[in-house]
């Protein structure tokens, strides 16, 4: 019997690329017909191999599967929406593709940063309506000779700073451990970022530990009139605290491409008040997003779990320990 392997989801309706890859290895694919924990126990039943996207991945989930499964990849850079406790429990490794995504993302970063200095959303929508008076955008600033600090200095983060010192802007950083990568970024303390930066973006995972980051302390530590941007996770901020600083001026405008819920409630009536404030420049999370990135997202991930189908170490292992453990490799 050839190893199948269970999709969960996918926003895209064509499986080509992932097949394409499992045949390599003689595995099939098939796409689970709901994401519910029920569903998804049950259909991954003697499944090899998971791709999940955005499906939660639970210990009930990974438990349905049995022992056949070995590995679960996720198409995309994090993996919150697994069980990682569990899969380390059962001896399943998971993969993911940490850097598909790491120019669109950067360049995301920088769009939301001119489109608040530059104020091209609002020039654009008064041309658009038949006003043409340069003096409405008066209060443009320059963004050379500004600080940006970046809280959570990885892949992305590093990209942002070449990005941010061609425009001219003082870059900070900010991690755990200090580490600049080796880019020779400025790396300060959370408290010195805080107070000198014009801009700060962040780039952190989101764990118990990061979970609501923004909080009003954060915004208070702030610069009076600084920009927030988030194109990492939408549970980083408290979406309370941002709108309540802007709306009081501490925060001159926010650029967001994640939120928590997505979207910011089940109906446009109920969406977060924050996703539609006049300084909020909010886009549907599409950081990541382009031709190019998707290609190799679906391709890297499948080939990873062709790999572990094959008995060869993946890419990006999340906990290296269980790979070893469960092949001596």
């Amino acid at each position: 019997m050839p190893d199948r392997v269970l999709i969960t989801d996918v926003p895209w309706d064509d499986l080509s690329v992932e097949r394409a890859e499992l045949a390599r290895v003689g595995a099939t694919l098939d796409r689970a017909s709901a994401n519910d924990e029920a569903t998804l126990a049950r259909e991954a039943a003697g499944a090899s191999g998971l791709l999940t996207c955005w499906a939660t991945v639970s210990a009930a989930v990974l438990e349905g599967a049995g022992e056949s499964l070995r590995v679960v990849a996720r198409l995309g850079t994090g993996t919150d929406n697994i069980d990682l406790a569990a899969a380390a429990r059962l001896g399943v490794p998971v993969t993911r593709v940490p850097d598909y995504c790491v120019p669109e993302v950067a360049d995301h970063t920088l769009a939301l940063l001119l489109a608040i200095r530059r104020d091209v959303v609002g020039s654009v929508n008064a041309v658009r309506a038949g006003e043409w008076d340069p003096d409405r955008a008066g209060g443009l600033r320059r963004l050379a000779g500004d600080a940006i600090g970046l809280i959570g200095f990885g892949r992305t983060a590093a990209a942002v700073r070449e990005r941010a010192l061609a425009f001219g802007l003082t870059v900070l950083g900010e991690n755990r451990s200090g580490d600049d990568r080796g880019t020779g970024c400025e790396m300060v303390s959370r408290e010195e970022l805080l107070e000198r930066s014009d801009v700060v973006s962040l780039h952190a995972p989101l764990t118990a530990e990061t979970r609501r980051t923004v909080d009003a302390a954060f915004l208070e530590r702030m610069k009076p009139g600084a920009v927030l941007l988030n194109v990492a996770r939408g549970g980083l901020i408290d979406a309370d605290a941002v709108l309540a600083a802007l709306e009081s001026g501490r925060l001159a405008a926010v650029g967001l491409d994640v939120f928590e819920p997505e979207p910011p409630g089940e109906r446009l009536e109920d969406w977060h008040p924050l996703a539609r404030h006049p300084r909020a420049f909010v886009t549907p999370h599409t950081a990541f997003l382009s031709r190019e990135s998707l290609i190799e997202l679906r391709t890297r991930a499948a080939r990873q779990v062709a790999d572990v189908l094959s008995g060869r170490r993946p890419e990006h292992l999340v906990d290296p320990a269980v790979w070893e453990r469960r092949t001596g490799d």
